[in-house]
């Protein structure tokens, strides 16, 4: 699982995909690929989202009635993941490709991953609070 983080990390962080960030408006200058809390963050939500199970597919939440499963370790649906994908990582059950999509959207909607509900409310105390 660490080196799928990592590897996520790497791709998200190289100079191939510094336009996309800038274009798309997502600063991930924070994001470290050697850092332990970037992994320990993003590991849980992970863990939270999809128990560490690559092809899990969330078939009871409103975003299943709605006809788009949460998909994945991170557990984005299809448009999101869509949205969010970056060039040569668009397979959503590929372990890297899910990572890096999840960890886009949470820049996207929350600034970082210490503004994810779930991390943001883990690290005050509380229990977790998915996206």
């Amino acid at each position: 699982m660490v080196e799928w983080i990592k590897e996520a990390l790497k791709v998200i962080r190289s100079p191939e995909m510094a336009g996309i960030m800038r274009s798309r408006g997502i600063d991930v200058s924070d994001l470290d690929p050697n850092d332990p809390k970037d992994i320990e963050r993003i590991w849980t939500i992970i863990h939270h989202e999809s128990g560490g199970n690559p092809s899990a597919i969330n078939n009871w939440d409103i975003n299943a009635k709605n006809g788009v499963p949460s998909q994945g370790l991170m557990q984005t649906i299809p448009p999101t993941f869509n949205t969010h994908a970056l060039p040569g990582h668009k397979q959503i059950l590929e372990p890297v490709d899910n990572i890096i999509a999840g960890v886009l959207y949470t820049y996207k909607r929350y600034g970082d991953l210490a503004h994810h509900p779930g991390i943001a409310s883990l690290e005050r105390g509380g229990g977790y609070r998915p996206y």
